[in-house]
């Protein structure tokens, strides 16, 4: 095998080691690392949960922080700066390391390069690059709330074959299959935020968790300018359980607004100038605040349009069910879509999975 081949079997593994921390580690990145002595993984590791254990150390305890000679393979250049834990690059240049293969170098402009400078300082060599595309898109959100200061919006549209967004009232739920819900379940569960509009608040009283897979509940956004969720819906009467956030106008009345906190709801109130639209920018940078990194938006088509046209969506999930309903709201997706690199297209159960990735 050579070296260039060992370079991407080892960097592979640490890929997976990395997303096991998928939903747990942000606003950290998802890291892997594995350490290996003549071609032989001596240990492993990855960060698990945010403020635990940065997957470097992870992997060095397990060597008594001692790897003389060996190589170590980690997704992310390792951090130089103090936060929930100590700087990983010191912990590196004590072990005896002998070369550093790293996916990408740091998005934080607080690291972005220094790792990389300290290491070889430090006589250690650094092999740069290795499985970049893999690991830029492992950590896509964690390298656009870093760079941008907004967190990364998914998009996701369960949509009829004639574009429909809501069955009628006399009809099943759900347009798209079990299997389908299951898959938005997936993603709810690796992001931050899941966002709706009031809308979809008032139509579905929905709960906004994770309930069809293992993982761990997002925070639930709403946008809701005029602040008219009833305390009666299980976003409000859950909201002790599972955070919950509402979005809404400085106009807004301010006695619901108290009686919604007073209930557990986290009340964000936003300037609107004129009228009573928050600005798209103001409600997500009110996100990024709260360190929310990633937001999955399920609103309907009010919000997706809006999203879309505005250019703040940076993924794109499609699920589209072979039925046409033929009267009701319909999808509005009013955005060149030349702009938009195919990731993956697939069947999920009887429907249709296409995902989309921003070009940026």
């Amino acid at each position: 095998m050579t070296t260039a081949m060992a370079h991407e079997e080892w960097m592979r593994r640490a890929l997976q080691l990395a997303q096991l921390g998928s939903g747990h580690v942000a606003p950290n990145p998802m890291v892997g690392c594995v350490i290996v002595r003549e071609n032989v993984m001596i240990a492993e590791g990855w960060h698990a949960a945010y403020g635990e254990l940065h997957a470097e150390t992870d992997a060095l305890r397990h060597l008594g922080g001692n790897a003389s000679g060996a190589t170590m393979y980690i997704n992310l250049e390792p951090c130089t700066h103090y936060g929930k834990q100590p700087p990983c690059v010191d912990a590196i240049v004590r072990s005896g390391v002998e070369r550093v293969v790293l996916a990408m170098t740091d998005p934080n402009p607080v690291v972005s390069g220094r790792g990389v400078r300290l290491l070889q300082e430090a006589g250690i060599e650094v092999v740069l690059d290795v499985l970049r595309d893999e690991a830029e898109y492992l950590n896509r959100r964690f390298a656009h709330w870093m760079t941008t200061g907004l967190p990364h919006v998914t998009l996701k549209i369960a949509t009829s074959l004639d574009s429909r967004a809501q069955m009628p009232v006399d009809q099943p739920r759900y347009i798209t299959s079990a299997e389908s819900r299951y898959h938005v379940h997936k993603l709810r569960s690796c992001v931050d935020a899941v966002m709706i509009g009031i809308g979809t608040a008032l139509h579905d009283n929905p709960e906004l968790t994770v309930r069809l897979c293992p993982g761990r509940n997002p925070v639930r956004v709403v946008i809701d300018s005029m602040c008219r969720l009833p305390t009666s819906t299980k976003l409000v009467e859950t909201a002790r359980e599972t955070p919950t956030i509402i979005l809404c106008s400085d106009r807004s009345d301010r006695d619901v607004r108290e009686e919604l906190r007073d209930r557990g709801v986290d009340v964000v109130v936003l300037p609107t100038g004129d009228g009573t639209t928050i600005a798209t920018k103001d409600l997500l940078a009110a996100l990024a605040v709260k360190k929310i990194t990633s937001v999955l938006a399920e609103g309907g088509p009010y919000v997706a349009a809006r999203l879309l046209r505005e250019d703040f969506v940076d993924e794109l999930h499609f699920h589209a069910a072979p039925i046409m309903i033929g009267s009701g709201p319909t999808w509005v997706l009013d955005t060149p879509l030349r702009r938009w690199n195919l990731r993956q297209l697939l069947q999920v159960g009887s429907d249709v999975h296409v995902q989309y990735v921003r070009s940026r």
